[in-house]
């Protein structure tokens, strides 16, 4: 039981009703006892035809009565029992709209619906209504498979799944937004009405599929840090993505792909004969003409120790740290000497963002 409401009133009506229906069984009985003793006078032609038909008459007058107290007693305890609110469905509580002392009417008596005292509902499964944009709207079916996150619990996920989408549109600041009502399954009522949730929809899936990491995915202004690390000319580097973002379809002889321990991916040409480098992570690297493996090996050496790398292969000694001197010759042939300090030649380029994909 939920809640009482003061049973007098009802009571009384209840205890009138059964007198009622007490006075209309006994009208029943004298009606029906008149009835028998007329229609043995009437077969002695003791009496006429119509007082006859007039115990007739009074009999089921007091049979209709009889009938209709009943109908009310059964009314009266049909509202007895409304005194006491129990609950119709197993669930949770939401609203107490209604206190002790509140005045409550009959939705039955009143045009406006009647008193609510509660609200209430079965939290083992919510809905969630989502708006999802027109031009999005079409994708979305019945059916599909949905998962939402609420901010109570950022790093847990619920899975449910599309229960309908609402025909009539909605308009906000001129945007067109479709209702979606969602089904989500609640174990232990962790998620409560009212939340604000993030929906997201699984329009497609696929299985078997060749997926490339993130970490994979460069921009062209990767290509001269790449280069850099790996020792390679960068305008040879830059003329082979050129020629490999013409629209050729068809892979060129000689062509091969590398990939170093960074995740980075380049195309080297490949001739009979060429060099090839291993990385530490024992990846095989076909070079391009004109790079030696020792000219790799250096630039990961520099690259691991943390030195300054030139942007290509280059033959001469690496100068000392510290201020030397430096030698201007005059047009008339005569030379001076300064000292300057040694300035780093290699800085790396700014890396782009990543393209980041998402499988749904």
């Amino acid at each position: 039981m939920l809640a009482k409401v003061d049973p007098r009133i009802p009571q009384n009506n209840l205890t009138q009703a059964q007198a009622n229906l007490a006075v209309a069984k006994a009208q029943l009985d004298n009606a029906t006892a008149q009835l028998k003793r007329s229609q043995a006078l009437y077969q002695t032609q003791s009496i006429t035809q119509a007082g006859y038909d007039s115990a007739q008459l009074a009999a089921a007058t007091a049979q209709a009565a009889v009938v209709t107290a009943q109908a009310n007693l059964q009314t009266m305890k049909d509202a007895m029992e409304d005194t006491h609110l129990g609950a119709p469905i197993t669930g949770t509580v939401l609203e107490l709209d209604a206190v002790l002392g509140t005045v409550i009417s009959s939705p039955t008596n009143d045009v406006g619906g009647g008193t609510v005292i509660l609200k209430m509902a079965n939290l083992d499964t919510v809905q969630v209504s989502a708006l999802v944009d027109e031009t999005d709207v079409g994708t979305v079916q019945s059916g599909m498979p949905v998962t939402i996150t609420v901010d109570a619990f950022p790093n847990r996920t619920f899975d449910g799944s599309v229960l309908k989408i609402e025909p009539q549109a909605q308009v906000t600041q001129n945007v067109t937004m479709f209702p979606v009502e969602v089904n989500i399954p609640n174990p232990g009522h962790v998620l409560k009405p009212g939340m604000n949730t993030e929906v997201e929809i699984h329009i497609g899936q696929r299985q078997g599929v060749l997926a490339v990491p993130n970490a994979a995915l460069r921009t062209p202004r990767d290509v001269a840090s790449a280069a850099g690390v790996l020792g390679l000319d960068l305008q040879t580097v830059q003329q082979q993505l050129a020629s490999a973002g013409a629209g050729d379809p068809t892979p060129r002889a000689g062509a091969d792909t590398a990939l170093t321990d960074g995740g980075k991916l380049h195309a080297a040409e490949r001739k009979p004969g060429g060099a090839t480098f291993t990385t530490p992570g024992g990846r095989v690297i076909t070079l391009p003409p004109g790079v030696t493996p020792e000219q790799v090996k250096t630039a990961f050496a520099k690259r691991m120790t943390g030195q300054g790398l030139r942007s290509g292969p280059s033959s001469r000694p690496p100068r000392e740290a510290g201020p030397r001197p430096q030698v201007a010759r005059a047009a008339d042939g005569t030379s001076c000497s300064r000292c300057a300090r040694e300035r780093s030649q290699w800085s790396p380029s700014a890396p782009g963002s990543p393209i980041r994909t998402t499988s749904k």
